[in-house]
């Protein structure tokens, strides 16, 4: 992603004052879901682990894995468009596609997540 998107001298000289905060909101988007992926426990349990995980935990989570992999495709896509489409009339929509991008590919993390504790349960 450009950092020069976000940028908001850029997205003011180019008379995009109204859409500062949306643009914003799929910065902080993007970033929460960077940041969870980032710091997030696997929940692949070693051999000798406390806490293991059973085949059928073990096949939903490499299912949640392929669909955040989609989504991250889905969520670039959508950066890319967004790049592409600053100053025309399709920006706007362009940005509330990547923060619905951005917010179902938290969603599907956090359902991840959800899975993991009910199993350590």
């Amino acid at each position: 992603m450009d950092p020069s998107l976000t940028d908001p001298k850029r997205l003011v000289k180019a008379g995009n004052i109204d859409v500062l905060d949306d643009i914003e909101s799929a910065s902080i988007k993007i970033r929460t879901f960077v940041d969870r992926v980032r710091t997030a426990a696997y929940g692949y349990a070693g051999f000798f682990d406390a806490v293991k995980v059973n085949e059928k935990e073990l096949e939903q989570l490499y299912q949640y894995d392929l669909k955040l992999l989609s989504l991250l495709d889905g969520l670039t896509s959508a950066v890319d468009n967004l790049e592409a489409s600053v100053n025309s009339d399709g920006f706007p929509a362009a940005i509330r596609n990547t923060v619905q991008k951005a917010q179902d590919a938290i969603d599907a993390f956090n359902d991840r997540c959800e899975l993991l504790k009910m199993g350590q349960q």
